[in-house]
């Protein structure tokens, strides 16, 4: 069915489906369905619950489009793949239970899904907002300038993707299959990373779409940085899976490059972590386990590195 916004009048199904995973989010999940009210018609939340203890729950039911599934224990993933099998709309979007859709723009990425059949995904500008004393007021413009543009390889393995101000085909998500339940912190970039090499049709709006709050609470872009170990070995671990095939392709395939770009920059980083901490031994096995999966990643490195230099440079000059 090209026309993504077309209610299928027989079932009474949805347009649009919004996943949602919380935990114990009574102090934003009524913040964040607002955001979706009024948005589109034929619209339904689907909130997967972790097994909240606070008012969540009665929040969420409050709400006539919006309808709670209990998954105690869940991961954000694990509840997300919940959700999505619920789903019942040909369009899906996600929504975090702390951050919020900008308004009118589900409808503006429906509209350009019914008028670009061959796209899988509409990709607006996430915002990023950092609450300081006044609320949820000050814009975080170095991430925001990072995210800016359209999607390209780098962004998705090393940047801050934001996926949820992506609005996806209910059929691209089948195809691709379901969010890696053993990742509990990049199985977005995982399953973008699946997606892109499948040839997804992505369609740019260069409008923002989506307002990420970060907070001390935020699972990836955290302040205090509390997850900044465990992100990085879930990143390893995409890396061991998929770097091997990588490794296989032309020597001019993008893939091939980013992924080897993306280990060596990985291995750094998790060296001087380990470094940090004092572990000289483990940095040492690190160093050999980056090389027998790709001896040249110091070069690469190398390479990397005077490449951030010289944009750094070239910016000063120009301001």
């Amino acid at each position: 069915m090209n026309n993504a916004v077309e209610r299928t009048e027989a079932t009474g199904w949805p347009t649009l489906s919004v996943v949602m995973p919380a935990l114990n989010a009574a102090a934003t999940i009524g913040e964040a369905l607002d955001s979706l009210a009024g948005q589109v018609d034929g619209l339904e939340a689907i909130i997967a619950d972790g097994g909240s203890t606070d008012g969540t729950v009665a929040i969420a039911e409050k709400y006539p489009f919006a309808r709670v599934l209990s998954a105690p224990g869940s991961s954000i993933y694990e509840a997300l793949n919940l959700a999505l099998a619920a789903a019942r709309a040909p369009v899906v979007a996600w929504l975090n239970a702390d951050d919020l859709f900008l308004p009118g723009m589900l409808a503006t990425a429906l509209d350009a899904l019914t008028r670009t059949p061959e796209a899988d995904i509409v990709r607006g500008r996430p915002q990023f907002m950092r609450s300081d004393e006044a609320g949820w007021q000050a814009h975080d413009r170095p991430i925001e300038a990072l995210a800016a543009g359209a999607l390209t390889l780098p962004l998705i393995t090393r940047g801050p993707l934001a996926i949820n101000s992506m609005v996806f085909r209910r059929e691209l998500l089948t195809r691709i299959g379901p969010f890696d339940g053993s990742l509990r912190l990049a199985a977005d970039r995982e399953w973008m990373l699946r997606a892109w090499r499948a040839g997804t049709k992505i369609l740019e709006l260069d409008r923002p779409l989506y307002c990420y709050r970060v907070h001390r609470g935020s699972s990836t872009l955290d302040p205090g940085r509390r997850n900044h170990l465990r992100a990085r070995q879930e990143h390893a671990a995409i890396l061991r899976r998929a770097l091997p095939a990588g490794m296989r392709l032309d020597t001019s395939d993008p893939v091939r490059i980013e992924l080897r770009r993306w280990h060596a920059v990985e291995t750094a980083l998790r060296m001087r972590a380990t470094l940090a901490a004092g572990g000289w031994r483990e940095a040492a096995r690190l160093w050999a386990e980056a090389g027998r999966s790709d001896l040249a990643w110091p070069l690469i490195l190398v390479g990397q590195v005077g490449m951030l230099l010289r944009r750094r440079w070239s910016g000063r000059r120009l301001r």
